[in-house]
């Protein structure tokens, strides 16, 4: 990853007893945030937790601020201890999915609804470029087709 971006660690939790049930699952984030006097990804900047949505992993409120644990031994400990009182999620039963990349500007950190706002515009030029009559998919997959057309 390039200094000019940053991302989110995405995890999925599935309860051992609904976990063929999709809609119990539990999808969220962690980062290290700017604090105020740590900047994120420094040893004691803040860390944040928040559920997201899928299958566009936007926040869902409320986020929670972990202060000034980021590079301590306690970070863990914290996380666990958050996620099992507000969600009922064992975080170290959960499974990381990947990360969430974002473009970080020149003059600080592209905010999360600007890049939902990019993505979303985005989206809705290609619907309809693809809603036209006279175009029709190039691939079965939505998704390769949707990679084409911003290629």
């Amino acid at each position: 990853m390039s200094e000019n971006y940053d991302a989110h660690s995405i995890y999925l939790y599935k309860p051992s007893k609904t976990e063929n049930i999709t809609n119990t699952w539990v999808y969220y984030r962690i980062d290290s945030i700017d604090g105020p006097t740590e900047p994120g990804g420094t040893l004691l900047a803040p860390i944040q937790m928040c559920k997201v949505s899928w299958p566009t992993f936007a926040d869902i409120l409320p986020m929670t601020d972990i202060p000034g644990v980021t590079g301590l031994e306690s970070a863990y400990d914290h996380m666990c201890r958050l996620a099992k009182g507000q969600w009922g999620v064992e975080h170290e039963n959960s499974t990381f999915i990947g990360f969430l990349e974002y473009e970080v500007k020149r003059s600080g950190v592209l905010t999360t609804d600007e890049a939902r706002a990019q993505l979303h515009a985005l989206v809705e030029k290609y619907l309809s470029w693809r809603m036209k009559a006279e175009t029709r998919p190039t691939s079965d997959n939505l998704q390769q087709d949707f990679a084409m057309y911003i290629g």
